[in-house]
């Protein structure tokens, strides 16, 4: 989805942003509310970075997530539907986890939800992976009108919503050093995104204003 069209669904809706932290729990539990089609225990790879995404039903409400992948499927995807259980998964980012995990397959689940929710077990291994600090320059775009972003583990807060430029989805970053943002202003940045390994912190310090457009 492109930055421009993002942001004018931000502009457009900003009074149901908060509905997601009551609906999403009741979507996701794996109480027993929806039938299910079969259970069983899997082993999940957890990655050393999250991932961020949409909540459901909400335009400007971004969360993150953990990033994982089913057994020897390498694939990474977002643990969008994670279990109540997973709240007693003790995760550090910049490191690698083999999890087990009890995986149930929804028969109905709700129009734009996961049909399939995993429920934490265990960890069965964790290993240090990102073990040097480290930097690189992006390039990204930043739309004039911050969102709402609830960290893992954390409070909602404000965000700026950004596009980098090699990657394929906006995302929310909350801070950039020496950034001065003006509300209503597209911003496009050259930007030092630096990594400290222990422990494990990102930052994001501004380069160059390359662009700024009403």
């Amino acid at each position: 989805m492109h930055l421009n069209s993002q942001t004018q669904r931000i502009n457009q809706k900003h009074t149901n942003s908060f509905n997601i932290l009551i609906l999403d729990p009741f979507l996701f539990s794996g109480s027993g509310e929806f039938d299910t089609d079969k259970k069983k225990i899997v082993e999940l790879s957890i990655y050393p970075n999250t991932g961020f995404n949409e909540y459901l039903f909400s335009d400007d409400m971004y969360g993150e997530f953990l990033q994982y992948s089913e057994g020897k499927n390498t694939s990474k995807q977002l643990l969008l539907s994670p279990g109540e259980s997973f709240a007693s998964f003790n995760y550090q980012k910049g490191y690698h986890y083999t999890i087990k995990a009890e995986k149930i397959n929804i028969k109905h689940s709700p129009k734009q939800a996961s049909s399939v929710i995993y429920q934490y077990l265990e960890t069965l291994s964790k290993e240090k992976i990102i073990t040097q600090d480290a930097a690189e320059d992006l390039i990204m775009d930043v739309a004039p009108v911050k969102i709402n972003f609830i960290p893992r583990g954390k409070e909602p807060r404000k965000a700026y919503l950004v596009k980098v430029t090699t990657e394929s989805k906006p995302r929310p970053i909350l801070k950039i050093k020496e950034f001065h943002f003006k509300k209503g202003y597209h911003y496009r940045l050259r930007v030092r995104k630096t990594i400290q390994a222990s422990p494990f912190k990102e930052h994001y310090t501004l380069l160059e204003v390359m662009s700024k457009n009403k």
